[in-house]
């Protein structure tokens, strides 16, 4: 058995679902209704822990490389209230629209950093010419599969930043 460390525990706290892992024989103990990790896993358990954190911090850091608003950022909106985008809509490109709640599962992040949501994309049309970037980041739950399997219980979910918009209260034109 290998040790793991604080942030590969706090990985696998999370994935307690991931069939990945629970076929290599995790076995989890329950204090109550706490989940508890194990200290130390095996060396194959230990790769896979070490490939998918590697895979996250790539769709991370490709995220960070886009200048544009992407599904899954937050929007402050003018009454103070925190959102999340959930869609872009296709018909026009320059309207999203927000829902779903701050740790939602519903949100997949790609290999290329970008999102997309599954869920309520609810509530009106945000123009984009509206938002603003405050420059600030905050960290959003999004889930991914294992190792890129693309089969039944493979997803695992993580954190990473997302920019903050601000989503200025400007009236748009009406066009005639």
């Amino acid at each position: 058995m290998i040790q793991i460390n604080d942030k590969e525990k706090a990985h696998l706290l999370l994935n307690t679902h991931c069939k990945d892992y629970q076929e290599r024989g995790i076995v989890w103990d329950y204090d109550g209704l706490k989940v508890l990790a194990p200290d130390a896993v095996s060396k194959e358990v230990k790769d896979i822990i070490t490939e998918n954190v590697k895979r996250f911090a790539k769709i991370s850091i490709n995220r960070r490389e886009q200048s544009r608003i992407l599904v899954g950022d937050y929007v402050k909106m003018p009454d103070g209230k925190i959102e999340r985008i959930t869609t872009q809509c296709k018909a026009n490109p320059s309207e999203f629209k927000t829902g779903g709640c701050r740790d939602h599962g519903g949100y997949y992040a790609h290999e290329g950093g970008y999102g997309t949501y599954s869920g309520n994309i609810g509530y009106d049309p945000l123009f984009s010419g509206n938002f603003k970037d405050t420059g600030q980041t905050d960290l959003a739950m999004f889930w991914t599969f294992s190792r890129g399997i693309t089969e039944a219980h493979m997803g695992l979910y993580f954190y990473m930043p997302v920019r903050i918009w601000e989503y200025l209260d400007v009236k748009q034109p009406i066009c005639i």
